[in-house]
């Protein structure tokens, strides 16, 4: 289990199913390592949201589409890097997108996640407007709730 504190900052990662879907063995394969192990690592694009994200902050992963809602979260293994869609490290002046590695910590199956609607509620002012891109901060007074409520859903 990783405990979050008030002083590390959150972001959201976002996962679009349309563009990068998971195969279900795939993902209960997340789910289970998770569980039963210290959990991986991989990487994550940020696109160009990369500024405040360093080694060390906390991530929740926002799914959506219509099993929408947090369904992951973990630590930031380094600090952001360039690279291209195919995971070649590329020149920062000529990159337009970039990546972290990811200690992904727990992931939960679709129908433990933290809903639409829960989110709006534990945390109405980082949900107010919908979540478009990785990268957008969780407002630090909500942090600790959302990091609590996803640490303590059931699988």
């Amino acid at each position: 289990m990783v405990i979050h504190d008030e002083f590390t900052p959150t972001y959201l990662l976002t996962w679009q199913p349309k563009a990068w879907d998971l195969e279900q063995p795939e993902y209960d394969a997340r789910v289970v390592i998770t569980r039963d192990t210290c959990g991986f690592i991989n990487g994550y694009s940020l696109g160009t949201n990369f500024r405040r994200i360093r080694s060390g902050d906390h991530v929740l992963l926002y799914r959506h589409g219509d099993d929408g809602g947090v369904v992951a979260c973990g630590v930031v293994a380094d600090d952001p890097y360039p690279r291209d869609e195919f995971g070649k490290e590329i020149d920062e002046a000529t990159n337009s997108q970039w990546w972290i590695e990811v200690r992904w910590t727990k992931w939960v199956p679709l129908d433990a996640r933290l809903t639409r609607d829960e989110l709006k509620r534990l945390a109405p002012l980082t949900f107010r407007a919908p979540v478009q891109a990785s990268g957008r901060g969780v407002d630090a007074s909500e942090a600790g709730k959302l990091w609590a409520a996803f640490w303590n859903t059931q699988h």
